[in-house]
């Protein structure tokens, strides 16, 4: 056989190898399989991470009227009494519905996990590298959600122990009370803080996922 022969069936041989290496689907098609049952998961696992701090949730704007109320109004004690056991309805609420957050998480993870197996198993460096991508999103994801589920049990905490130290004080505005929020009040716009950060990063987070997928897909 003549050398250029076959030095061109080589490097083309070679060429297939290379392609099938770094561009091949592979088990591609169980990945994506899984992942849609991951999305459909952890899309509930996100709705109800914005749950708790949602503008038209009832009971948060309840409670966001409440608050400011009973801090800053010359009410009677009576009537701030009466409005701080209202509150606790609310926080209580709150409370379920955070606690939703963390059922939602242990599908999402059960099938965060699934999504991580197959990944593992998708030929491919190219595919597979992309497939990698979307578990460590799916994984960030997972850790935002959680983020916002501790800071949101950790503010309703503080409210809870607002309205049960004036309930405990008989309605009472005690200047030992407002020293000590005025002392956590830094605190609290810090944790405020963290919660807006880690929406805008969930947010974040989903976009990229949705467009490393469909670039998978493609």
């Amino acid at each position: 056989m003549n050398k250029k022969i076959i030095v061109s069936v080589l490097i083309a041989i070679a060429g297939a190898l290379l392609y099938g290496f770094f561009f091949r689907a592979g088990n591609a098609g169980d990945f994506i399989s899984a992942y849609a049952a991951y999305d459909a998961a952890s899309d509930v696992h996100a709705v109800a991470a914005y749950v708790p701090g949602g503008g038209n949730n009832p009971a948060r704007q309840k409670l966001n009227g409440i608050l400011p109320r009973v801090l800053t109004e010359n009410l009677a004690p009576e009537e701030r009494q009466r409005l701080s056991e209202e509150a606790l309805v609310s926080v209580g609420e709150i409370r379920a519905e955070i606690e939703a957050i963390g059922r939602e998480g242990e599908k999402a993870d059960a099938a965060l996990l699934k999504l991580r197996e197959a990944s593992e198993k998708v030929g491919g460096f190219s595919a597979r590298r992309k497939a990698g991508s979307i578990v460590a999103l799916a994984e960030e994801r997972s850790k935002t959600i959680t983020d916002i589920e501790e800071i949101s049990s950790g503010i309703n905490l503080q409210l809870e122990d607002i309205f049960r130290g004036i309930i405990a004080d008989r309605g009472a505005l005690t200047p030992e009370r407002v020293s000590a929020l005025n002392a956590n009040l830094p605190e609290a716009e810090k944790q405020f803080d963290r919660l807006a950060e880690d929406y805008r990063k969930l947010d974040g987070i989903e976009k990229q996922m949705d467009a490393t997928f469909s670039v998978l897909q493609s």
